[in-house]
């Protein structure tokens, strides 16, 4: 995984720079100093929902100037998505709303991490619905 920089936060697959980047440690340059703070993300084989595909590629045609991060193969209930919109991140987990309500529940560790996660996390089926959220949070953030 090529390392992924977004608002001073950093994503990598290179455990040596996970953690607070501290202000000694931005002087040496590099790519993990580039940032405030660097999250580890292993890849796991995953199955992704049916319509994941096309809702990366609607938000990126929609919002070219949002970032679109494919997080699905993370694992460990990490969201599928990560959008950057407007100076924030915004996690989403994908869902095929054609489904039953069953097919869509989120497992133990999705639950688990939107249990605790402290920003913004959350559940949709269609870009439409990310565009509608982040509508809504961009009136309540500026």
């Amino acid at each position: 995984m090529r390392p992924f920089t977004h608002n001073n936060l950093c994503f990598t697959n290179q455990p040596h720079l996970v953690g607070h980047v501290s202000p000694a440690n931005r002087a040496q340059g590099g790519f993990a100093t580039a940032c405030d703070t660097v999250f580890f993300v292993t890849r796991y084989a995953k199955r992704v929902d049916e319509n994941h595909r096309e809702i990366v590629e609607s938000l990126r045609l929609s919002l070219p100037e949002a970032t679109v991060f494919d997080a699905s193969g993370a694992g460990r209930g990490f969201p599928d998505l990560v959008v950057g919109f407007n100076g924030c991140n915004y996690l989403y987990e994908v869902k095929n709303g054609e489904k039953a309500a069953s097919a869509r529940k989120l497992t133990n560790a999705q639950v688990g991490f939107h249990g605790a996660w402290q920003g913004h996390a959350a559940v949709v089926c269609s870009a439409e619905e990310i565009l509608a959220d982040l509508a809504r949070r961009g009136r309540r953030d500026g």
